[in-house]
């Protein structure tokens, strides 16, 4: 179902031209994002039933993560303007989904899986720019504060918690490397 739903979204989102229909492709592109978000959601909570991880799953889960980051990344960079910054302030219609895009890509970023520990550390450090960007964005405005009130607390707590799992995954390396 899921799947079709993206195969649907796809075919329109092809079809039209971001410079006219903006709007249009924005939502498209969170829309599409979403679903692979909820697709990969899915797949997790089967793998965790599972005994073992086998690499089937581990690479559908890291397919449907990385789709989902690059829509919702495509979105995000919609909003930048000409010379490729992103705004200072959001106006209210993106505020939310904006917000709600870059928190979802921190939390892909660290859902996945790879046996390298310094992919594992890019990832937290991915993880832990959106969050920070999340959180330093609603400290400074307090309307996005308000909008963001369930993610907010869940994001300022991973961007106190990720330096110490990256801490930890580097003293591991380090030991490793020994």
């Amino acid at each position: 179902m899921h799947k079709r739903r993206v195969d649907m979204l796809n075919t329109v989102y092809t079809e039209l031209n971001p410079q006219y229909y903006l709007l249009v492709c924005r939502q498209l592109q969170f829309e599409m994002g979403d679903t692979f978000y909820e697709m990969m959601e899915l797949k997790v909570s089967i793998a965790n039933q599972l005994d073992e991880l086998d690499s089937h799953n581990v690479k559908k889960i890291n397919l449907l993560a990385q789709s989902a980051i690059a829509h919702y990344t495509l979105f995000l960079d919609s909003l930048r303007d000409p010379e490729r910054r992103f705004p200072a302030t959001l106006e209210g219609d993106v505020l939310r989904p904006a917000l709600v895009a870059k928190f979802r890509v921190g939390w892909l970023h660290s859902k996945v899986i790879t046996s390298e520990p310094q992919q594992q550390l890019d990832n937290l450090q991915l993880s832990l720019d959106c969050y920070s960007f999340v959180a330093d964005y609603c400290a400074g405005h307090p309307e996005a504060a308000t909008a963001m009130e369930p993610e907010l607390e869940l994001c300022v707590e991973m961007a106190a918690l990720l330096p110490t799992r990256m801490q930890a995954l580097r003293s591991k390396m380090a030991a490793f490397n020994e």
